[in-house]
């Protein structure tokens, strides 16, 4: 419907990070936002002038984003390394300079980098935190309408629901209570929200001016 449907300007959902420090003495945890990596690449590179393919695999990157949450349990210094440097070595792997080498690279199918996680509790007594990873968010919408027959708008939404990801980690901060709800339900109501249910009410579905 939309010749550059797959551009991050046109998304009707952006991104929010917020932190609190709870009950603890001091805050242990980081986290990084970058809705575009084409000026982590840049910097990386250090040229004052970037060669075709230079500039094309930075064109590329302005679709990457990178976000993520480092929790220091018992201590922040492995947090500020992670936030200083997991992105720079990230982008300098060879993988993210050669991103041109087929024609479909925007494909999720095709994507050389999937996603990974892993939890580990530390020095606590118990673990407070959780986190979900969802690579296409179809089946969430499914189970939300529970209907043994889709008609055409819902079995349209959930093929666009294909190409969403939902990743989150739950800090819990002095219990495990509301890491637990959140991990439970909250991608649950995003998809159940009406954003999601009229993705293709019009041909430019994916632009801001008609989906706000």
């Amino acid at each position: 419907n939309n010749n550059n449907n797959n551009n991050k300007n046109n998304f009707f959902l952006k991104f929010g990070a917020h932190s609190i420090q709870g009950e603890r003495p001091h805050m242990e945890d980081e986290y990084v936002t970058f809705y575009s990596l084409d000026k982590i690449y840049k910097n990386i590179l250090k040229k004052p002038k970037l060669n075709n393919q230079e500039e094309k695999t930075m064109k590329d990157l302005e679709n990457f984003s990178f976000f993520a949450v480092f929790d220091g349990h018992g201590g922040g210094n492995a947090s500020i390394f992670m936030k200083n440097n997991l992105v720079h070595n990230l982008v300098r792997h060879n993988l993210f300079q050669t991103l041109n080498n087929n024609n479909n690279n925007n494909n999720k199918n095709n994507f050389f980098l999937k996603f990974g996680a892993h939890s580990i509790q530390g020095e606590r007594p118990h673990m407070e935190d959780e986190y979900v990873t969802f690579y296409s968010l179809d089946k969430i919408y499914k189970n939300i309408l529970k209907k043994p027959k889709l008609n055409n708008q819902e079995e349209k939404t959930m093929k666009d629901l294909e190409n969403f990801s939902f990743f989150a980690v739950f800090d819990g901060h002095g219990g495990g209570n509301a890491s637990i709800f959140m991990k439970n339900n909250l991608v649950h109501n995003l998809v159940r929200h009406n954003l999601f249910q009229t993705l293709n009410n019009n041909n430019n579905n994916n632009n801001n001016n008609n989906n706000n």
